[in-house]
């Protein structure tokens, strides 16, 4: 009986340049990726000696197999090389000549780029496949298109395409009579991406890139053999990362001039700006417009036209720190610290006139066991800079003047 081929796609999110690369998203992090300048204020891309892998999801095989069990495809993308022995890369919808770059592409003023790679798969089954476990290496090549940037920039980003991406398993494998990989916009499969380079000291580059990739892998299993009269296609949907981890969408721009925007391990952050002028008295907000803080008073207004309504700033308390006196506490008061109210003021109200009056800020402070000042304050005799504490007083404890 001749096996039919399923064939179902799905979008995949890869890294930079094409990369298809499933890895196991407890073991993987996004690899650094820190290449060489090329001489122009740039680099070469793909980045050659970078690998790439998903920090957050592995590749399944699923359909096609016997109900419950699962083939995972965990991997590296690697070993980028501008041909082989003097063939180009097989991806290449141009003549390398000899550089594996060229002016083109779908973006004004924008190159293509391709290069054969390997992609290095561990496969791992589940269910009544438990057990099965190998490696497998498999010959890629791709294309790319790349947005044109501005070469000698600290910080240069701009968008790519994956045109075309092909692998599969060289005859003869004891498992697999097929098992293909294609993605990319040449096969009716758009895989949109973004890249950002960033200098660093040393004449080097950080590489931080995605796609949004779909893609389509088929299968035959092979007779004899683990997969005999099996054949499908597996779907996922899979982040693929290197260098710094870059995000999808990989502008993080929420459009909203209110709030920080930034990638951190492929997650956009969008974090609302902060206004407070650290005034209890003033009402803080963003201009959505502009992005600009701004400060009004504080209306406290309570409706009441028999009261007097105001807002009375107050202070916040700092914090305080003081060193052990050797006796495994502290003396008291606390030296170099200030007492406040954070809530409320001292007020003056008798002996005014009706309705008036004066508000008090107050900080205590400068504790020192002092001299003559202690005279008349002090319920026990002191010891002048030296010692200002007794055993005693109202709690059973100590009593302590300065």
């Amino acid at each position: 009986m001749k096996k039919q081929i399923l064939t179902v796609t799905g979008v995949v999110l890869f890294a930079a340049f094409g990369v298809f690369a499933p890895w196991f998203a407890s073991d993987a992090e996004a690899a650094p990726c820190v290449v060489p300048d090329n001489g122009s204020g740039t680099v070469t891309l793909p980045p050659a000696g970078c690998d790439y892998l998903s920090p957050q999801d592995v590749h399944e095989i699923t359909n096609g197999l016997p109900p419950g069990p699962t083939i995972e495809l965990t991997g590296i993308h690697r070993d980028f090389a501008c041909g082989s022995a003097g063939t180009p890369p097989a991806g290449c919808s141009f003549v390398p000549s000899p550089a594996c770059q060229q002016q083109g592409g779908q973006f004004p003023g924008g190159e293509k780029e391709c290069s054969d790679s390997q992609l290095a798969l561990q496969l791992h089954g589940t269910g009544v496949l438990a057990g099965y476990d190998r490696p497998i290496l498999i010959p890629v090549s791709f294309e790319t298109h790349v947005a044109s940037r501005v070469p000698g920039n600290p910080v240069q980003s701009f968008d790519t395409d994956m045109f075309r991406l092909f692998g599969q398993l060289p005859p003869g494998d004891p498992d697999f009579d097929l098992l293909r990989i294609s993605a990319g916009r040449t096969f009716g499969m758009p895989s949109p991406g973004h890249t950002t380079l960033t200098q660093l000291p040393g004449n080097q580059w950080d590489v931080d890139s995605l796609f949004d990739i779909t893609y389509r892998i088929d299968f035959v299993g092979h007779t004899p053999g683990p997969l005999a009269g099996m054949s499908g296609s597996t779907t996922a949907t899979i982040r693929m990362g290197t260098g710094g981890g870059g995000c999808v969408p990989a502008n993080c721009d929420d459009g909203n001039l209110c709030t920080t925007d930034s990638c951190n391990q492929g997650v956009c952050s969008n974090i609302a700006v902060s206004c407070d002028d650290n005034q209890i008295c003033t009402d803080d907000f963003c201009v959505q417009a502009t992005g600009q803080c701004e400060h009004f008073p504080t209306n406290c207004e309570d409706g009441n036209p028999c009261t007097l309504d105001s807002c009375a700033q107050a202070l916040l308390a700092p914090q305080c720190l003081v060193p052990d006196n050797g006796g495994g506490t502290v003396t008291l008061p606390p030296a170099g610290c200030d007492y406040l109210s954070p809530t409320d003021v001292h007020q003056i109200i008798a002996g005014l006139p009706a309705g008036t009056t004066i508000q008090l800020g107050a900080i205590h402070k400068d504790f020192i066991c002092g001299g003559s000042a202690l005279q008349g304050v002090c319920s026990f005799p002191t010891i002048p800079g030296v010692d200002c504490e007794d055993p005693g007083g109202t709690l059973g404890g100590d009593k302590e003047c300065s």
